[in-house]
């Protein structure tokens, strides 16, 4: 018997909404905000989403001026303090936006930025989802013209602009 304002919150995946109830003050964030790990921002080829990371890190901003009590997450229990875990979260990916930034003193794959941000000992469940967080995170340094890409006999590379 209580209404909800949806709140539209891409960037984990496509389509995402997140539901603020103004009197209680409590949000149901699902996977958008988590209480301890950062949800996996990836790029899916097709058109969806052509800067995932952009539109996360917006979502985040977006989420954050909204005053709530009690945040429900998709995994784990509820929790507090939304606001400051979503400025964390933005916090996370300026720092790994500067590691892989710093990947790229020469010319380099997205899959060579991966191993070298995320090291050699992940399952290829793991990789997966790594390689497509950091081509996620190399089209946003692309974007905001921190990284130049070029295409040499089909392999695409990423470099410093």
């Amino acid at each position: 018997e209580r209404t909800y304002t949806s709140i539209l919150t891409p960037g984990h995946a496509a389509g995402h909404l997140c539901f603020y109830q103004a009197e209680t003050k409590e949000m149901f964030c699902g996977d958008h905000v988590l209480p301890q790990i950062s949800p996996n921002v990836s790029y899916l080829p097709g058109g969806i989403d052509e800067n995932p990371l952009a539109s996360y890190l917006e979502s985040l901003r977006t989420i954050s001026r909204f005053e709530v009590r009690l945040a429900y997450p998709g995994h784990r229990e509820p929790f507090g303090r939304l606001a400051a875990r979503a400025t964390e979260l933005i916090a996370h990916h300026a720092e790994r936006l500067e590691a892989m930034q710093a990947c790229l003193t020469e010319p380099a794959t997205a899959y060579a930025v991966c191993r070298a941000t995320f090291g050699e000992a992940l399952s290829l469940h793991q990789l997966r989802f790594a390689l497509s967080e950091t081509i996620a995170h190399l089209i946003y340094l692309r974007e905001t013209e921190r990284a130049g890409v070029e295409e040499q006999d089909g392999i695409v590379f990423f470099g410093h602009n």
